[in-house]
């Protein structure tokens, strides 16, 4: 299954239609916000690759293996000091219907007792960014462009210039602007924000 990226500088080009971007600014404008889509939403990654990767981790609480800012989409393998624990010995635990696994729970003491889990498989949030995830990207790209935009004008009008088309705007409207998008940006990341179980 391949998964859809995060939004890119075009996308954010298409996105702020009112304003002319430099394609370099729009770029680092959409890294930013993809870090801290993932920063904010506390997922590492938010959007997996689909690789089957290996993960170490440095201990257990009671039965239980949590992923920490990992989210389990899939586990091939769990191993513990070389010992690889077949299925029937752990399952995957989910928080809600909405996202990856949580945790790893063992079903006997003699796994507990033992030491760092090793654990291979998929992981991340999704393998597919939704709809509205790739929205909020875009609005916290739109606002930090806005935010450049109105920092670089003269006095409280700025215009942009694209062939015969003059556009004129109020720095202070966009400001009001800039809001809007973060708070888009922060309810989307309220509702993806990974918390502790």
């Amino acid at each position: 299954m391949s998964s859809m990226p995060y939004p890119t500088a075009s996308d954010l080009i298409d996105f702020v239609t009112s304003a002319t971007i430099p394609v370099g600014f729009a770029e680092m404008f959409m890294a930013a916000a993809s870090r801290a889509w993932e920063r904010d939403t506390r997922w590492q990654p938010f959007l997996s690759s689909g690789a089957i990767e290996t993960a170490t981790f440095s201990r257990m609480r009671g039965e239980a293996l949590f992923g920490g800012d990992i989210g389990f989409l899939s586990v091939s393998n769990v191993a513990i000091d070389g010992l690889v624990m077949p299925p029937s010995r752990y399952e995957l635990k989910y928080r809600n219907t909405n996202g990856p696994a949580r945790a790893i729970f063992f079903h006997d003491f003699q796994t507990r007792a033992l030491g760092s889990p090793v654990v291979t498989g998929v992981f991340g949030y999704c393998l597919t960014l939704p709809d509205d995830a790739q929205l909020a990207i875009l609005q916290k790209g739109a606002a930090a462009a806005f935010r450049w935009l109105s920092s670089s004008a003269a006095g409280d009008v700025r215009s942009e210039t694209a062939g015969p088309v003059k556009i004129e705007y109020s720095v202070s409207q966009g400001q009001d602007r800039i809001s809007r998008c973060e708070a888009e940006y922060n309810d989307a990341v309220s509702r993806y924000r990974r918390s502790d179980i």
